[in-house]
């Protein structure tokens, strides 16, 4: 609850949450029960509108086989609607092999967090056929200067967070 109370200010003060919005806390992990992603969509979405899911920050702290798990329930959830969206970030093992700096910043953060930090993926294609196993329509894993609405210079464009965009019906 405290850390969605977080993200509403964060969002509240960047002028990015409106009346479409709903920021609610809930357990990603969970199966079933009244903090699950599936009750908290039953009680708070119309089913008969598109809907996006967004998770930041939180795939490297968990296992590859937990993260499948709960792409598939995000799958899942978003399949009850016309259209769904999923994005979140992700890093890939594959953009770390050469960077000293993002290895070194790796391994502070695992002291930091007293765990573990995991690279599920070491690159955009195994990650999307991942998403695609876990019940989604159309995935793709990309680069944030790769997309035409972000305008980065040219020391920007080497990036290890990659940006995941995967959909269920039509997109």
């Amino acid at each position: 609850a405290r850390m969605a109370a977080a993200k509403r200010a964060r969002l509240e003060r960047a002028g990015l949450l409106g009346e479409n919005h709903l920021v609610v806390a809930l357990d990603a992990f969970a199966e079933s029960g009244p903090a699950s992603l599936a009750a908290v969509a039953e009680r708070h979405l119309d089913p008969s509108r598109g809907t996006a899911i967004v998770t930041e920050g939180l795939l490297g702290y968990f296992e590859r086989r937990a993260v499948e798990a709960l792409w598939r329930r995000i799958a899942s959830v978003l399949g009850r609607f016309p259209a769904g969206l999923y994005l979140s970030d992700l890093n890939l093992a594959g953009d770390l092999g050469g960077m000293r700096s993002a290895r070194a910043f790796r391994g502070l953060l695992q002291l930091v967090t007293r765990g573990r930090v995991y690279l599920h993926f070491k690159e955009e294609d195994e990650a999307a056929a991942a998403l695609l196993g876990a019940g989604f329509a159309a995935a793709a894993v990309r680069l944030p200067g790769d997309l035409p609405e972000v305008d980065l210079p040219g020391r920007e464009r080497r990036h290890v967070v990659r940006l995941i965009e995967a959909r269920t019906g039509p997109g």
